[in-house]
């Protein structure tokens, strides 16, 4: 499947972004660039912000300060459509109103294409078929999405991204109620993608997975604070350990490569570190 590209080898750029909501900063001075081809995977603790500062960087949520740069378009300035044709979005939360078919929501990325209330093309169809197949959800075409399970409806969601065909995917937590073969299944497909030249912004809780597929890596502390860099920086094992105030044992394996198991919950690490390498 086609994609609109970026006119620009660098599909993203931020700058020394804050955020969080009326009255509750969340995370500060976040910086990041990225490629097409690039997986900037974001880790850190539950409540760390990883959820805000990804819809901060769609435009979704205001900045408090700093800049956002998508595809030379500024998201904080961009309308509803131009950021549809820029990033698709994959919630972490999805709760239908009505009984949606399967096909109806994996449709619904066509919209920024075809418009709610026109004809289908065939390129259109062509990509709703793509993406159902990508996913493994063409026997479950025709199925309410209230009738699946987590893992499946998560499932369905990615397809809707995939059918929109933007140049960048945006996903938030998306392994979560998927068994251990779908997630690596879901890796497999996000690393295709950026092998075709998308860039794909995602936020995991599962360290073994960020080591397996990100090119760049972001790092929330517990006082907001973003370290952002290559993963073998970022994610060292200093940096993880204080920052989830975890002990874990850290070793390499030549079939899946670098690996980080925990042990305990730390006692004797700071609970608000602020000098990390």
């Amino acid at each position: 499947m086609k994609q609109l590209p970026c006119t620009d080898a660098v599909s993203m750029h931020i700058s020394e972004l804050s955020g969080g909501y009326p009255g509750i900063p969340v995370f500060h001075n976040a910086s990041i660039e990225a490629r097409s081809g690039d997986i900037v995977t974001i880790l850190g603790p539950n409540g760390s912000g990883k959820t805000t500062l990804l819809k901060t960087i769609l435009g979704l949520l205001k900045a408090f300060s700093g800049t956002v740069t998508l595809c030379n378009t500024n998201m904080q300035k961009a309308t509803p459509g131009e950021r549809a044709r820029i990033v698709a979005w994959v919630p972490q939360l999805f709760e239908p109103t009505w009984s949606y078919s399967v096909y109806d929501i994996v449709s619904q990325g066509r919209f920024i294409h075809a418009g709610p209330w026109k004809q289908f093309s065939r390129q259109d169809q062509e990509a709703i078929h793509a993406a159902l197949a990508a996913m493994d959800l063409l026997e479950h075409a025709e199925t309410p999405i209230n009738e699946l399970s987590g893992g499946q409806a998560r499932r369905v969601l990615i397809a809707r991204a995939l059918a929109q065909m933007t140049p960048i995917i945006a996903l938030d937590e998306p392994a979560a109620h998927l068994d251990p073969g779908r997630q690596i299944e879901l890796m497999d497909i996000l690393q295709n993608l950026a092998h075709e030249g998308k860039t794909i912004l995602i936020s995991l809780h599962d360290i073994n997975l960020a080591y397996r597929i990100a090119t760049e890596a972001v790092l929330i502390k517990p006082d907001g604070t973003v370290l952002s860099g290559k993963p073998e920086k970022i994610f060292d094992p200093h940096n993880l350990e204080t920052v989830y105030e975890t002990e874990f044992f850290h070793g390499f394996n030549e079939f899946i490569g670098k690996f980080s198991l925990p042990l305990s919950r730390s006692k004797d690490l700071p609970k608000n570190p602020q000098n990390i390498d």
